[in-house]
């Protein structure tokens, strides 16, 4: 995240949080980064394509886990 939090300032970045569930325990496995296509207000907004959410719900799911968060940046904050 911070990686992808650099490489994108002073532009919002995010993405989602690939994780499985086992009883009440969800467990991060890992990150699916992606693009912010806000057109304006980059800098303190995010826009996500839909069809980008629903490749990472196909992965996911290919990987056995599920789409159980998305995280985003406050460049500035």
């Amino acid at each position: 995240m911070t990686a992808q939090a650099e490489s994108h300032y002073p532009e919002e970045s995010g993405g989602l949080l690939l994780a499985s569930l086992e009883g009440d325990v969800i467990t991060v496995m890992s990150l699916y980064p992606l693009t912010n296509v806000r057109e304006d207000a980059r800098h303190n907004r995010i826009e996500i394509n839909p069809l980008d959410y629903a490749k990472a719900e196909r992965i996911a799911s290919q990987r056995g886990l599920g789409v159980w968060g998305f995280y985003h940046t406050h460049p500035n904050a």
